[in-house]
């Protein structure tokens, strides 16, 4: 009984460090449960940071990087809205771009590998991205004066609409109007801006069939009464041939008539199929036995050039233009249209006479002694009046 007495207490204290031992794992087990969730969640929160730092850089990566947007488009409502082509308003990088639409207010776009009077999206990607295409003798017009040209070419995907040079597409996915969500597609495909800011590096600052206008279509004029200082295309002309600032060195609708001796009255047979309200008309000529087709006005008179004129200048006022009446654009006539598609260009430029009417960079007349429609009696007038061939 002594000897149990005296070991009680020291049983009771190994109890008690045997409790106290156990607790204190206990309790620093806890504490490593608590660091470790609070590891976890640091680690969630670093997972979701980096999650949303990479969701901001996506989308500062904007449209023209590749990154698609839906762009909202606003049609223009000045100027004729039926026009086959329109323009629009669209905030693009932040700023207010004008842009191209169809006549249903469908954005267009260009397609950045196409080189100069060039479509390369053809077959399946044609599929996607339909090419914008005229119709059988369709006058191409636009809402507004645009500041670059719109042209007609033959592509594979038929007579294509370009714009300064480059071939012009609709997108497949663009399912209402006013909405461009093409725009950045695989980093090629973007919005037709009328002042072609950012189409400059594809075509290489080419136009008109090809020759080099040093980066601008026209030098940046059209019907707005420059002279382009009296160069049409750095003096190309007529599918790139130099003509030193002279107008077809004298030669057009394939030479002269008797070497510019004074013809017969020359018979023009005004066409039937068009535009008949358009500013110009044309007709068929029989000249040196070829069938040429010609420029008349709209009450069917025939039009001329004169061989002394400079590229994009009239030499003939005063006393000569008493003789031969200069072709000269109403008050506010900004564009001028003709009954057909023509191959070359009509264009307004200021001159002495006026407001006045050229064709690839003609300066364009009548002949007062003409007094019968359909009737030309000065082709050939002293060797320097010649009628107006389409194809010069």
């Amino acid at each position: 009984m002594k000897t149990l007495r005296h070991s009680a207490p020291f049983a009771l204290l190994a109890l008690l460090s045997i409790l106290l031992t156990a607790c204190g794992g206990m309790m620093n087990q806890g504490t490593q449960t608590g660091t470790t969730t609070q590891t976890t969640n640091n680690g969630a929160n670093q997972k979701t940071n980096q999650n949303m730092d990479n969701g901001t850089t996506a989308n500062n990566g904007n449209m023209d990087n590749g990154n698609m947007q839906a762009i909202t488009v606003t049609p223009d409502t000045t100027g004729n809205t039926t026009a086959f082509i329109r323009t629009g308003k669209a905030t693009i990088d932040g700023k207010q771009t004008s842009v191209l639409l169809t006549s249903k207010g469908f954005p267009i776009y260009y397609y950045k590998p196409d080189t100069t009077l060039k479509s390369t999206c053809t077959g399946d990607c044609a599929k996607d991205w339909p090419p914008v295409l005229a119709g059988q003798g369709m006058m191409i017009s636009s809402s507004v004066m645009l500041p670059k040209e719109l042209s007609v070419h033959q592509t594979t995907n038929g007579m294509q609409l370009f714009y300064d040079g480059h071939a012009l597409y609709t997108y497949a996915s663009d399912k209402q109007a006013g909405q461009a969500t093409g725009h950045g597609d695989d980093m090629e495909w973007f919005l037709a801006d009328t002042m072609v800011n950012v189409m400059a590096t594809t075509n290489n600052g080419n136009m008109n069939n090809g020759t080099t206008n040093n980066g601008n279509a026209n030098n940046g004029n059209m019907n707005n009464g420059t002279t382009n200082n009296g160069n049409a295309n750095n003096g190309n002309m007529n599918n790139g041939n130099t003509n030193n600032g002279t107008m077809n060195n004298g030669n057009m609708n394939n030479g002269d008539m008797n070497n510019g001796g004074m013809a017969p009255v020359i018979s023009i047979v005004p066409g039937t199929m068009g535009n008949m309200n358009a500013f110009i008309h044309v007709g068929l000529a029989t000249i040196n036995g070829n069938k040429v087709n010609v420029l008349m006005t709209n009450k069917n008179f025939a039009l001329y050039y004169y061989r002394s004129d400079t590229m994009f200048t009239s030499t003939c006022t005063g006393d000569c233009a008493k003789d031969w009446p200069p072709v000269l654009a109403s008050q506010g006539m900004m564009t001028i249209n003709s009954s057909t598609m023509l191959p070359k260009r009509l264009s307004i430029h200021q001159t002495a006479n006026g407001m006045q009417v050229f064709y690839d960079g003609h300066a364009l007349y009548t002949y007062a002694a003409d007094k019968d429609a359909g009737k030309a009696t000065g082709r050939g007038e002293d060797k320097l009046w010649y009628l107006v061939g389409t194809l010069l």
